[in-house]
């Protein structure tokens, strides 16, 4: 367990600024804040962990590749791997996989702060390009914010300790989606699961693709391998900015819907199994 100021505290000394993407401060956040607040049901619902025991059982092997199609016809990889979330090979993942992760944060943030601008000095990995803002948001200079951010995401991604904040008693997946011909990445899905979770319950946390690969159904297919890989999966749940229509009506039209969440300008979002079978039936096309 950590708390979740000496985290994002420590981070910033680490890398010697604040650097990075609220995002990933929410990641953090969330994660503390579904470790604690699922902690005070104990008296009323009892920690799942046979939901995790389960999980493990159930994934034979550490790591594996399904085949599959975009909806331009072109074959992709799926490659999952079962990473260990105290072990440094959790951060080789995020590193490998921090070129799409800045490119798709930069993006959202910038889309974000352009309607609002007010927030730009209350968010705190938005700190760094305040200053373009003191003379009015229409005087910004937006490539010079886009690379400042952009900097700051991948010096997090890539000079952060991810594995100091994880739990031997969760669970992480990572799946990435490549062109089965060049092998070239398109995509990054990480999946977390926690023992207080409800049986059923998994979390989209890191996920992105390449901008060129948008509109190819690489996301529906990320999503739908946590169907192959976790088969008693119920619910999925993960967050986006107010501001990302894209990824928005992305995941409302592969069937998930809104709820209440902890943060302000962030949208939480769930796809609910009894509700939606739209994953499920793309994950039988999912070949081993």
């Amino acid at each position: 367990m950590f708390d979740v100021k000496n985290v994002l505290h420590l981070v910033c000394l680490q890398i010697g600024m604040l650097t990075g993407n609220f995002c990933i401060a929410k990641e953090f956040k969330n994660q503390n804040i579904e470790r604690k607040t699922m902690s005070h049901h104990t008296d009323t619902q009892k920690t799942n962990s046979d939901w995790i025991a389960h999980i493990k059982q159930s994934i034979h092997t550490e790591n594996g590749t399904f085949q599959a199609h975009d909806n331009l016809s072109n074959p992709i990889a799926l490659k999952w791997e079962l990473i260990d979330p105290t072990s440094l090979k959790l951060n080789q993942v995020i590193t490998k996989s921090s070129e799409i992760l800045v490119q798709m944060y930069t993006s959202m943030e910038l889309q974000f702060v352009k309607k609002h601008p007010e927030t730009v000095g209350s968010e705190m990995f938005l700190a760094p390009i305040a200053p373009m803002f003191e003379n009015g948001v229409e005087n910004v200079d937006w490539n010079t914010a886009a690379q400042q951010l952009s900097s700051n995401l991948h010096q997090f991604l890539t000079a952060t300790d991810f594995a100091k904040y994880g739990s031997i008693n969760d669970v992480q997946l990572f799946v990435t989606a490549h062109d089965a011909t060049s092998d070239k990445q398109l995509g990054i899905m990480q999946v977390i699961v926690m023992p207080q979770f409800d049986h059923g319950t998994v979390k989209v946390a890191f996920f992105g693709v390449q901008d060129s690969a948008h509109n190819q159904g690489i996301e529906q297919l990320l999503l739908s391998s946590i169907f192959t890989l976790i088969p008693d999966a119920s619910r999925i749940f993960l967050h986006t900015r107010i501001t990302n229509e894209a990824a928005l009506n992305l995941y409302l039209n592969i069937g998930f819907t809104k709820f209440a969440g902890p943060l302000p300008f962030w949208i939480d979002m769930e796809y609910l199994t009894e509700k939606s079978k739209l994953l499920q039936k793309t994950a039988q096309s999912l070949v081993a």
